[in-house]
């Protein structure tokens, strides 16, 4: 192993024992006095079983209540509680160990409306529309606090196998089978003037290596300039966040971790990535979210390359995902992103773009890779 892969290794395995180290030490709460707090949920919940006129849930979904209402209390927009399936297939996703079907969508008043079905891939095939209300997925009921996480992830699967959905259509239920195909996160093509372009999708813990064989294969070709499109890149790993940047940046920081008490976990950036000295443009977008913003901010803090598109979404927390006992999971914010040079935070205002081009490409034009194109040949022609 080279020198600078270990000490890329290390740095991550530093970064998350601090975190969690910074975490767990503060307010500590001592057990007798959480014993003597379950024996008033216990309370509660014999006189709920004894007297209540509706039949009490099973012990385990009392369970699983509490901690969503620990979760609850912490204020905080990003903590979920996630049951075993779920859990299983968040997992598979954050691996990129898992299959899609080509469809997105959002929760409306409680339920997930499909808002994309992605032309060719298996959703159009099999005849989900846009407008549809996915009702189950694979035996799972989508509920009302069901997070657009959660059903995403169960809609995405394991590679070979296939989605079972139940579908509303206006009046209809409809059952759907849709064969899940092996997801693809990084797309890259040569453009006109040799300028290399590379699409990310989502930054899972195969996405460091992944990225490196990609930008080795473009860079082989001498390229002028690479394109990084992160338009549509719904984050993912903060580990490889910074193994993805430290191909573009020489030494310094590719971002801070604030935890709790204020202090500031380092995430530096070595010499040696093979693409640190090549005109960089990067397109960003409203769907740019979490994970890329950190890595565009810190292109921007450190005048490594050029944003163009419009702003970013705006999330700066850190979430780990803890496994429990029984399969299921929790989430919760750990620490806050900083940018390495200014140490700023763009929570709720997002990443601007340095030069403005509105608007979503479309299948017959794309006006910010376009101006990302001009750009670049303006400056090098």
């Amino acid at each position: 192993m080279s020198l600078r892969k270990t000490a890329s290794y290390l740095v991550l395995i530093v970064g998350w024992f601090l975190i969690g180290f910074f975490v767990r030490g503060l307010n500590i709460v001592p057990v007798n006095w959480m014993d003597a707090e379950m024996a008033l949920v216990r309370e509660a919940e014999q006189v709920i079983a004894v007297q209540s006129y509706n039949s009490p849930a099973s012990i385990r979904q009392l369970t699983y209540g509490a901690i969503r209402g620990l979760l609850a209390s912490i204020d905080d927009d990003y903590a979920e509680f996630l049951d075993p399936q779920t859990a299983e297939r968040v997992s598979l996703e954050s691996e990129g160990r898992d299959a899609v079907i080509g469809l997105s969508g959002e929760m409306r008043d409680g339920q997930f409306v499909v808002t994309d079905v992605f032309s060719d891939l298996p959703a159009q095939q099999a005849g989900v529309l846009e407008g549809d209300i996915l009702l189950e997925i694979d035996d799972w009921k989508i509920a009302r606090n069901s997070t657009r996480l959660a059903v995403i992830a169960m809609i995405r699967g394991p590679i070979n196998s296939t989605a079972h959905l139940v579908v509303q259509r206006n009046d209809q239920i409809l059952n759907i089978d849709v064969p899940r195909i092996p997801a693809v996160d990084i797309n890259t093509k040569v453009l006109e003037s040799n300028i290399a372009y590379l699409r990310l999708d989502r930054f899972t813990t195969q996405t460091g290596s992944q990225m490196e064989e990609a930008v080795k294969s473009l860079m082989s070709g001498n390229p002028k300039a690479i394109i990084w499109d992160l338009r549509f890149n719904g984050g993912g790993s903060m580990d490889a966040t910074r193994q993805t940047l430290d191909l573009f940046l020489d030494d310094g920081m590719a971002f801070y971790a604030q935890v709790r008490d204020g202090t500031l976990i380092p995430y530096p950036t070595v010499s040696g990535g093979i693409a640190e000295d090549i005109p960089l443009v990067v397109l960003i977008g409203p769907n740019t979210y979490s994970a890329p913003e950190t890595a565009v901010a810190a292109i921007k803090d450190r005048g490594r390359g050029i944003l163009i598109g419009e702003s970013t979404y705006g999330k700066d927390s850190i979430i780990t995902s803890i496994s429990l006992s029984d399969g299921s999971s929790i989430r919760f914010t750990v620490a806050k992103w900083l940018t390495p040079v200014t140490q700023q935070a763009y929570e709720g205002e997002g990443v601007p773009a340095d030069i403005i081009v509105p608007g979503d490409p479309t299948p017959d034009e794309d006006l910010a890779l376009q101006a990302a194109i001009r750009y670049i040949n303006d400056l090098l022609p």
